[in-house]
């Protein structure tokens, strides 16, 4: 493909002690075609995640050049070779889960990504953030959006996801504990008619952090990020120039995504 590098000599370099892994491993020639298959579908997503077969970025990634320097110790020399394979196996794993839940499988998924430019970015953003993500909540979320959208083939269906893979980007186990709170909370009704002074809607600040103790001190700046994402919404009901009285709960967008974050498993890696 024009203006693709060729990155196979990249990922040769990058993962020979997994590939020397999977071939001297003992069993049937079914696990070791399964073990080669698994090896393949993470490096493609990894490739697919970061453009020119990277496996390492960032501050790590700094150190893969000196790798060769003999002063590199062999702890750290182990450190790089750990988090290369952790994030491989977490874009592969979320590339599992997307062929899964889309019930496209693997070779359907792989066919569509190759023919849709939109689906590739969106595959970036979801393998990019997923290979750095600890929590399997939010990847199987990342791979769902993924999914639906390969599934869909909806342009409209692709921006939406767009944006869900930036909002699921920003979010931390902390803006999900809140987003539960908030869920407990009433949202305002679409009809001006359904207001009265009597109703009481959202929850204010001071009122999550009593609702969950982990939150104290960390609600209102966790909060900020739910709305800059429209996560969550102004709730309250009636004018006021207050912060602390005012109040918030979860759009529907926000909905949306928490019931994405409580997905359960397609397959036990996930």
């Amino acid at each position: 493909m024009e203006g693709v590098p060729d990155v196979r000599g990249d990922l040769e370099a990058q993962t020979p002690h997994v590939m020397e892994e999977q071939q001297l491993s003992s069993g049937t020639d079914d696990d070791r075609i399964g073990s080669t298959r698994r090896v393949a579908v993470d490096t493609v997503a990894t490739v697919v995640s970061t453009g020119a077969g990277t496996v390492l970025g960032g501050p790590v990634g700094a150190v893969v050049g000196a790798a060769a320097s003999p002063a590199l110790g062999a702890a750290l020399d182990k450190l790089i070779e750990s988090v290369g394979a952790w994030r491989a196996r977490r874009a592969g794993d979320a590339f599992r889960e997307a062929a899964a839940m889309s019930e496209l499988g693997e070779d359907e998924l792989a066919k569509r990504l190759a023919t849709d430019e939109r689906l590739v970015e969106l595959a970036g953003r979801v393998f990019q953030v997923a290979q750095d993500v600890a929590l399997p909540e939010k990847r199987r979320a990342l791979a769902a959006v993924l999914g639906e959208s390969a599934k869909a083939q909806d342009p409209s269906t692709i921006d939406r996801a767009l944006l869900l893979a930036s909002a699921l980007a920003a979010l931390d186990g902390p803006h999900i504990r809140l987003m539960a709170v908030l869920e407990q909370a009433r949202r305002l009704p679409e009809e001006d008619g359904d207001l009265g002074s009597d109703k009481s809607f959202g929850m204010s600040v001071s009122e999550v952090e009593r609702a969950d103790a982990g939150l104290d001190g960390t609600a209102a700046a966790l909060l900020r990020t739910l709305l800059a994402y429209g996560l969550a919404e102004d709730a309250t009901n009636g004018m006021t120039f207050l912060d602390r009285v005012r109040t918030f709960a979860l759009s529907s967008l926000g909905e949306d995504v928490l019931g994405l974050l409580r997905l359960p498993p397609s397959f036990d890696g996930m």
